[in-house]
């Protein structure tokens, strides 16, 4: 999309490492059916048809996730919303219906350093800044009193756990750690290699120079017949395919963090 940098550009480096989220909005920005999508979105709110929450939620119950439908920040990566029930590290937070002593119980005026929050389908979605990884909450609407948190007991149990743990924790004050999740470096790097693989291809690229770029220079002397049996050729096409699965729907497996299971 507009925001994307030159596919022979080698990626920033990261500060930290990119959650699931991160990585599953990039791929689905590549998908043309979502442009078009979010580009209509922005030209809703502009004519005041729909507001940003209501735009974004739209966008969020068809794909997914989203960042917001703002045209004066477009693109924005620090305020992606996903669908709780795609990602198992939201917190999904209701009002209990226990009594407990006041100075015992979580409430939202407790919930520091809001990043941004959205409401979507009679939810507020928040993001809470951690410098170890931004808090995915979802919460109703009543949330202003003792809070408790909402477990699906699925498979993903042990995940949920572990995000409620660093809410706990960024709360009262101390280091969160590391959100649930966390892609490895190795993990990482592939992903975004084959988003610049696949950049390259839509920009016209052979899949040649994209091997000698991305791969191996020494691919550029190779001979035809050489390069024609090379496991350079067939990384770059092995590359462009999964990039195109991630594209065209796979980015969710990646959210929910399917791999684990392969």
């Amino acid at each position: 999309m507009a925001a994307d940098k030159n596919w022979g550009e080698a990626p920033e480096v990261q500060a930290k490492p990119l959650q699931r989220h991160e990585i599953a909005m990039r791929y689905l920005a590549r998908n043309p059916d979502f442009q078009a999508d979010y580009v209509k979105a922005l030209e809703d709110v502009r004519r005041g048809s729909f507001t940003i929450d209501d735009a974004t939620s739209r966008l969020i119950r068809i794909w997914g996730l989203s960042y917001p439908a703002d045209p004066d920040a477009p693109h924005d990566m620090s305020r992606i919303h996903v669908q709780p029930v795609l990602s198992p590290v939201t917190v999904q937070l209701t009002a209990s219906d226990i009594s407990s002593p006041s100075d015992t119980c979580f409430t939202s005026d407790k919930l520091k350093q809001m990043h941004h929050c959205l409401q979507c389908d009679g939810l507020s979605h928040v993001i809470l800044a951690d410098e170890a990884g931004d808090i995915r909450l979802c919460l109703t609407p009543d949330c202003e009193y003792p809070l408790a948190l909402h477990l699906p007991l699925d498979s993903n149990l042990h995940i949920r756990l572990a995000s409620a743990e660093r809410l706990r924790r960024h709360i009262l004050g101390l280091a969160a750690g590391p959100p649930p999740l966390l892609l490895t470096s190795l993990q990482q790097s592939h992903l975004l290699i084959m988003l610049r693989a696949w950049d390259g291809r839509m920009d016209g690229i052979r899949a040649r120079e994209l091997a000698t770029m991305l791969i191996d220079p020494d691919v550029d002397a190779y001979s035809a017949a050489l390069w024609s049996d090379s496991r350079q050729r067939r990384q770059i096409g092995r590359w462009l395919s999964d990039a195109e699965s991630l594209i065209s729907g796979g980015y969710l497996r990646l959210l929910r963090g399917d791999d684990r299971r392969r």
